[in-house]
């Protein structure tokens, strides 16, 4: 009996030309860690996201949030400024408050 082969974690994400703005996503899918990375600031466990999109696995959901805990700093500021663009000053600070609040 033959182990079976070893995955290339890189090949679970992909970032496909007119799919998404060319963020990357879950490979065969239109899911971009993006939308990962907010699921995961809003609390779903990797589980939760599987319940909310059963035609995922959870190798690519795991893939997935290690690409955003890994480049986190860049996605965490890009979802703030966004956040901040659509709710104005007070209401982001409101959040960023809350955030520490809640990690403290």
């Amino acid at each position: 009996m033959s182990a079976p082969a070893l995955i290339d974690i890189a090949t679970l994400i992909e970032a496909t030309p007119g799919v998404n703005g060319g963020r990357p996503c879950l490979a065969g899918t239109a899911l971009s860690v993006r939308q990962l990375a907010i699921l995961q600031r809003e609390g779903l466990s990797a589980d939760a996201i599987l319940d909310e999109y059963p035609h995922l696995d959870l190798k690519r959901i795991y893939a997935g949030l290690a690409y955003y805990l890994a480049n986190k700093a860049v996605f965490d500021g890009e979802l703030d400024a966004e956040r901040y663009e659509q709710n104005g000053p007070n209401r982001a600070r409101q959040s960023m408050m809350a955030k520490r609040h809640n990690q403290g």
